[in-house]
């Protein structure tokens, strides 16, 4: 009797036992041999990119598991952004810089500002910054710009005021009705400003002692502002009026977020910006680590679903293939 309870003993813990490493997320790999890529965003279906080399935007559908080459043969910013069926990113248009947007629903690009850069979006309404945004360079229109896709009208929401040894303003980000940007102050660090679309009202939500390149990395969902400060990631709770400083190694970058959830790089020593992606979960303040190979890097998040670079490729260091990363358990 107690061999047959403990062969059931044995059966029940090796059914758990294998239940719990089938519960795990799974990686896969979207792209082959794709070369030299930069910005990435995910949205819904639709995981968008661009490549260091000028070489254009490209998509891949979740769904039909299709690559489309939306844009080539220019330079192209290595930032991309997307909501909806749009994605928007800065091509070079002869000697200046041009937003762009594309509609995966109609197949339509359409050029939405020139002299502008860094684009985001959100629903109909995109934010950019003028393209003097470099240091060294005329800043009397330094500024963040929001434009309405139903009017087609631009407006400048705030005036950048530029100091001629640093860089003045950051990449703005946008979700829903607030747009945030951070922008130097007298005390050689940035703020972390917000707008109000409704309103028309501008703020200072928090102050840092980060420098321009790291706050570059500015995003947002909801009321939960993310950014890098000294190589760590912080968030604030615009309810709550709460910073919380959510990595303490010093070698953090590329964040982004979707609901609860923070993806990010932790950067390898003389890396160049590669490392392995990590996941901060708000809800129950957990860290886990999604990769392992310390060669990805500019993560996305769509729902349970994260995609970023990886170039793990070690025969071909210009191959930088797009992963998927499903948190949801497999059984």
């Amino acid at each position: 009797m107690k061999n047959r309870v403990l062969s059931v003993f044995l059966i029940f813990f090796l059914f758990v036992a294998l239940v719990t490493v089938a519960s795990a997320g799974t990686e896969t790999q979207l792209t082959q041999d794709e070369r030299l890529t930069s910005g990435i965003s995910f949205y819904d279906n639709h995981v968008f990119w661009t490549e260091s080399a000028g070489n254009g935007v490209h998509a891949y559908d979740l769904t039909t598991r299709k690559r489309t080459d939306i844009e080539g043969g220019h330079a192209v910013e290595s930032l991309t952004h997307t909501h909806g069926n749009k994605v928007v990113w800065t091509d070079a248009d002869g000697k200046a810089d041009s937003v762009y947007m594309y509609d995966v629903s109609t197949g339509n690009e359409t050029k939405i500002a020139s002299e502008r850069r860094a684009p985001d979006i959100y629903g109909n309404y995109i934010v950019y910054t003028d393209s003097n945004y470099y240091s060294g360079q005329d800043h009397q229109n330094n500024g963040i710009y929001l434009y309405n896709l139903n009017t087609n009208n631009e407006t400048k929401i705030v005036t950048v005021h530029g100091y001629p040894a640093i860089t003045v303003h950051s990449y703005p980000a946008i979700y829903d009705k607030t747009v945030v940007w951070s922008q130097a102050n007298n005390s050689s660090g940035y703020d972390i400003c917000m707008y109000d679309i409704c309103t028309h009202q501008t703020s200072t939500i928090t102050t840092t002692n980060s420098s321009g390149y790291e706050s570059q990395g500015l995003d947002i969902y909801g009321n939960v502002v993310v950014w890098i400060e000294s190589g760590n990631l912080y968030m604030y709770d615009i309810t709550a009026h709460k910073v919380t400083q959510v990595t303490n190694s010093g070698n953090a970058i590329d964040p982004a977020i979707y609901g609860k959830r923070i993806v990010y790089t932790l950067n390898r020593p003389h890396s160049f910006g590669v490392g392995d992606i990590y996941m901060y979960e708000m809800s129950t303040a957990k860290t886990t680590r999604i990769t392992t190979s310390t060669c990805a890097f500019n993560p996305s998040i769509y729902g349970d679903k994260i995609v970023y670079a990886d170039g793990r490729n070690s025969e071909s260091p210009d191959v930088r293939d797009i992963y998927l990363y499903d948190l949801k358990p497999k059984n």
